[in-house]
């Protein structure tokens, strides 16, 4: 148990309301220029995380953010 009482790993209902109510925003199209990598990985990341229950896997991840890259980014 942690210093809250609550089980190691659980989240409080404070912290499900508060992610219940974040809304993120759609990460924007990746065309592969590296100066937007790291925003992109960035947007894609906090997508997932706030939008877990989405993804089952890894591999639901990746298809999903690779059906966000354009033009020379797919090749």
């Amino acid at each position: 148990m942690s210093k809250s009482g609550s089980v190691v790993g659980e989240k409080s209902p404070v912290e499900k309301e508060n992610k219940a109510m974040l809304k993120i925003a759609f990460p924007n199209n990746f065309k592969g220029e590296q100066s937007q990598l790291k925003a992109f990985l960035l947007q894609c990341n906090l997508y997932i995380g706030f939008n877990s229950k989405h993804f089952d896997n890894k591999t639901a991840q990746v298809l999903w953010a690779v059906a966000l890259l354009r033009g020379p980014a797919t090749d």
